[in-house]
């Protein structure tokens, strides 16, 4: 965790954690390959991982069930380290005409 949240007890949330997300990186498919897990599962354990309360967020079924699969493997700290290595500092915006929840 960030530790200016740490020191104020603050608890980030990440609301629609997959939005945009980088599913076709090469770190995150290895990842997700050697959990026999989907590179949206990788994303989302490891923001648990890191402390971070997500949100995600999806009208179909199937990925209901994936979004809340993520409690029978953890990351190591080494994978942890590698996908925190792709954060490229960029935000992005909510355009609910682009994506399919």
């Amino acid at each position: 965790m960030i530790p200016a949240l740490q020191a104020k007890k603050i608890i980030p949330i990440a609301w629609a954690p997959l939005r945009r997300g980088n599913f076709l990186n090469n770190t995150i498919i290895k990842i997700a390959e050697k959990y026999n897990k989907t590179p949206a599962q990788i994303i989302l354990r490891w923001n648990i991982e890191s402390d971070v309360i997500v949100i995600p967020c999806s009208k179909n079924p199937a990925r209901q069930l994936d979004n809340i699969s993520l409690f029978d493997f953890e990351l190591t700290e080494l994978e942890i380290e590698a996908i925190n290595t792709l954060h490229t500092g960029e935000r992005t915006s909510f355009n609910p005409n682009i994506f399919d929840f």
